[in-house]
């Protein structure tokens, strides 16, 4: 009988805690509004997060099962995204120790990464530059929902293909950033890619050295993402 007391009152104990956090968590979120504009940065938890020069606006925002507070914002050029940007962040109110290493940070097909550390339950530092193909807001979540809601009340087209820079910081404590700039080659004037496949686009590592004009445009990308990577790593709330 003791022992199933203990149980329940450490069940409460726990289910409390995450009770509290998530709270914690919405708090934050309550200081956003979906169309709110930002330029130069935002702060998200204590994280100073750098925006491209330009106008962002906020097309959802959303906390997860698991309490990551989760933003998608648009930089909208001509009626189209030129960039969007996705934020997905945790503090160790929510989890103490650490996470698992990414797997997408292990991998080695991309036109550029940089790994600092990738280490299970310990710190995390990864910087990668990928292509994208079937870019979209269809995954069945609250965030995708909302913003695909929000571009389709107000007419934004969506490109089919984006470069991405990826970026994941952690630590052993509970701390998590993970910020996504995602880039709209169109945007630039090239021609919208013509496969569905991420092997066979034009933009994979393995074939975009057939067109100077895309390696540079790759290598500016990837210029301008080490720069970020520098800030949003300074701007860290776990620095």
């Amino acid at each position: 009988m003791e022992k199933s007391i203990l149980k329940l009152m450490f069940s409460c104990v726990v289910l409390l805690f995450f009770a509290s956090c998530t709270s914690t968590v919405r708090e934050e979120q309550g200081k956003f509004s979906c169309g709110q504009v930002f330029t130069g940065s935002i702060t998200v938890l204590d994280n100073v997060i750098p925006l491209d020069e330009g106008e962002w606006v906020l097309a959802a925002h959303s906390v997860n099962q698991r309490s990551f507070l989760q933003m998608n914002l648009l930089k909208i050029e001509n009626g189209t995204i030129h960039t969007h940007m996705y934020i997905s962040v945790r503090d160790k109110k929510v989890k103490s120790g650490g996470y698992l290493a990414s797997e997408y940070c292990d991998r080695e097909n991309f036109h550029f990464k940089d790994v600092k550390s990738n280490i299970r339950n310990s710190d995390q530092d990864c910087f990668v530059v990928n292509h994208i193909v079937n870019f979209g807001f269809t995954k069945d979540t609250a965030l995708d929902r909302d913003t695909f809601k929000y571009i389709k009340e107000n007419s934004i087209s969506v490109p089919k293909t984006v470069i991405q820079t990826y970026h994941r910081f952690a630590n052993h404590q509970g701390y998590y950033l993970n910020v996504l700039y995602q880039y709209n080659p169109e945007s630039s004037g090239f021609e919208p890619d013509n496969t569905s496949s991420w092997n066979g686009s034009a933009w994979n590592f393995s074939r975009v050295h057939e067109d100077k004009q895309k390696v540079q445009y790759i290598a500016e990308i990837k210029e301008k993402g080490l720069e970020q990577h520098t800030q949003l790593r300074q701007g860290l709330s776990f620095n």
